[in-house]
C-alpha cells in the first residue's frame, strides 16, 4: 500500500525499491538550483534573462529557490502517490479512494 511519508524520487535497484521523501526531494532541487545559480555562467545568463528588469538580487534568488522547492508539490497527490501501488490492484484502489483523474 501507500507509504506513510509522501515520495519524491523512486528506483529499482536490483529489484530493490530505493525512495526519497518529496520533502528530501524537494530540498535537494532547491539545493541544486541555488548550486546552478552560484555559477557565474549561469549568473550571467540569468542576469541576461532579467535584462529588462532590474539585476536579480539574492532576496530574489531566495524567492526562485522556495519555487524550485515547491514545484514538485502536485506529487502529494493521491494520484501520483498511487504509482507506488501494483498496477493489478491500483485503479480498484484508487476507485476506493474515490479519486478521479479530472484531465484525458
Amino acid at each position: 500500500m501507500l507509504e506513510r511519508v509522501a515520495w519524491g524520487k523512486r528506483r529499482s535497484i536490483d529489484g530493490d525499491i530505493e525512495t526519497l521523501g518529496l520533502i528530501e526531494h524537494s530540498i535537494d532541487v532547491a539545493a541544486v538550483f541555488e548550486s546552478l545559480v552560484a555559477i557565474p555562467l549561469i549568473r550571467h545568463r540569468l542576469e541576461t534573462l532579467a535584462k529588462a528588469r532590474a539585476k536579480p538580487t539574492d532576496s530574489l534568488i531566495d524567492r526562485l529557490a522556495v519555487l524550485a522547492f515547491l514545484h514538485d508539490l502536485g506529487k502529494a497527490s493521491v494520484g501520483f502517490q498511487s504509482k507506488s501501488i501494483e498496477e493489478t490492484i491500483r485503479p480498484a484502489w484508487l476507485a476506493k479512494a474515490k479519486w478521479t483523474q479530472i484531465w484525458a
